[in-house]
């Protein structure tokens, strides 16, 4: 078996020569790392700052008003029935449509009356015959009685003859009026002008006076009212405004409060405030010529008692709350600076405020979660 020699000094050196190139690899690596930190490093510096939405603060006249929710009432609401009992022979309207005053809505089967129209005339006509014929006798006897052809009792009782006559034929005339008067109420007409609803009873059913429904109801919807209720912290306000000016400005929305569907007037308050609620309930008319409102249908209210004039606005998003109180975010210089504010009333997607901001400063709305005071911020 042969024998291979190895150099001591070639062990070494090949040894030494390992050594550097791990040390150098290992130098390499840290230098990398090194590298890759700094530019992490950079990366950092340079995106550091927050990207931020912002809106300038603005200059407006703002209405404030009064939130409550409403009950819509018609300013008359009639139920028709008939002032006579008999049969219904006719409708002459349609439900849902608008009536007029005095429009002919059903009529009653007036035969029956009509017969004792007829019968009634006839009596009078006979009792106008014996008034006439006791007159003729009245006549008579007062030419007999001075030459002593009757008594005076005959010529008395003639008298009063006469004057029952005359009774039965005002009784006999108040009768046929009484049945004309009955002939008319066969035709009954609308006592208010309206919209009638749905009709209560239908043609050939025998209606009396004393039936409760009536044939139809009728609501006048043009105007109309709508009747709210309010704080009575708010009283005083509406009292004062009232003096200045009587009817005060109120508009009417939608359950969802996005849609606008009249506008009126306030035009009387209650005389009392409720103790249950603390509340006092206020009326306001409207035109209501779109018809939107509805007998008993529930709005929301919003009466305007004040108008700030050019008062500065910001979107309400921009409002933060705290320890402080009330305060928002300023872009200035690059940073974000944090400003206290006293806020007022909203105005939509808006609300005032009373001071800490100047007018075109810029204040952020979008990217508050993670502001502080002096961060940089950017915006796109």
């Amino acid at each position: 078996m042969a024998h291979l020699n190895f150099s001591p000094l070639k062990i070494i050196f090949n040894n030494n020569e390992k050594i550097y190139k791990k040390k150098s690899n290992d130098n390499l690596n840290q230098k990398s790392k090194e590298d890759s930190n700094l530019k992490t490093k950079d990366n950092v510096n340079k995106f550091s700052s927050i990207l931020v939405q912002t809106s300038k603060v603005q200059k407006k006249d703002v209405p404030v008003y009064i939130n409550a929710l409403g009950t819509v009432t018609p300013i008359e609401s009639v139920t028709v029935k008939t002032e006579i009992n008999g049969e219904l022979l006719k409708i002459f309207f349609n439900e849902g449509q608008l009536v007029k005053q005095g429009d002919i809505l059903a009529e009653i089967d007036s035969k029956p009356l009509k017969a004792q129209y007829a019968q009634y005339q006839g009596q009078l006509y006979k009792d106008q015959a014996f008034l006439t014929n006791a007159k003729l006798d009245l006549k008579r006897y007062k030419i007999l009685y001075p030459s002593g052809g009757i008594s005076k009792q005959t010529l008395d009782t003639q008298t009063w003859l006469v004057k029952q006559y005359e009774g039965v034929i005002q009784s006999d005339k108040g009768q046929l009026e009484a049945v004309n008067v009955n002939l008319n109420h066969c035709k009954i007409k609308a006592p208010i002008s309206g919209k009638v609803g749905l009709r209560q009873v239908n043609p050939g059913n025998y209606v009396q006076i004393s039936d409760q429904n009536g044939i139809v109801i009728i609501n006048k919807i043009q105007p109309i009212h709508i009747v709210f209720s309010i704080s009575e912290d708010y009283l005083p306000q509406i009292l004062e405004k009232t003096k200045i000016q009587f009817k005060i400005p109120t508009l009417a929305y939608n359950k969802e409060q996005t849609e606008q569907i009249a506008s009126g007037e306030l035009v009387s308050t209650d005389n009392q405030i409720d103790l249950s609620t603390g509340t006092i309930k206020l009326k306001s008319q409207f035109q209501n010529e779109k018809q939107n409102l509805f007998p008993n249908q529930f709005v929301n209210i919003k009466l305007l008692i004040e108008t700030l004039p050019e008062a500065k606005i910001v979107p309400i998003s921009a409002i933060q709350h705290g320890k402080i109180g009330d305060y928002l975010f300023v872009y200035e210089n690059k940073k974000a600076k944090l400003k206290k504010v006293t806020t007022g009333p909203t105005d939509g997607d808006n609300i005032v405020i009373k001071n800490g901001v100047e007018l075109d400063e810029l204040v952020i709305i979008e990217g508050l979660d993670k502001l502080a005071d002096g961060l940089e911020v950017s915006v796109p």
